[in-house]
């Protein structure tokens, strides 16, 4: 029963089509368009079709990332049991971001947080952050506290 169940999966698995080669295809007219009106370039299909599955990885990578300072988002929201997001709470989810990639100083968390935002009093936010548990100092370096973001 399983074996007869699986092959049905594969059946209709082997017979959909992939949502990333339709949307690849739908890029490559706008590669098209960006070689030859932006740079004058004429494009092989080839080419057209790597530079579309490239931009469509960026597209989902952008789209990951998204949705994780949205969830971090949600998580200290949760906490202060607030429903608004305030320009105070959306950087205090950018640094959460960042500190979830790897631990980092307040140096490489300032010159994060000002591609964003100059005006931000980013020690205030870390302060914050550390009292309510999300982050922990680890010498100069400071890192996300996983356990109390998604607990």
């Amino acid at each position: 029963m399983v074996r007869v169940a699986k092959e049905k999966y594969l059946e209709v698995l082997s017979h959909s089509y992939n949502v990333g080669t339709k949307l690849t295809e739908k890029l490559e007219a706008t590669v098209k368009n960006t070689f030859s009106n932006a740079f004058g370039l004429e494009s092989s299909t080839d080419a057209r079709r790597l530079f579309a599955r490239f931009i469509l990885k960026k597209q989902m990578d952008i789209r990951k990332i998204v949705m994780k300072v949205g969830k971090i988002t949600r998580k200290l929201m949760a906490h202060y049991h607030r429903a608004k997001v305030e320009r105070q709470d959306f950087i205090s989810a950018m640094v959460l971001y960042y500190l979830s990639e790897r631990k980092q100083d307040i140096a490489d968390l300032r010159k994060n947080i000002d591609e964003v935002d100059k005006d931000v009093n980013l020690q205030a936010i870390i302060n914050a952050l550390e009292f309510a548990g999300f982050v922990e100092k680890e010498g100069e370096y400071f890192k996300i506290n996983i356990e109390a973001l998604f607990s």
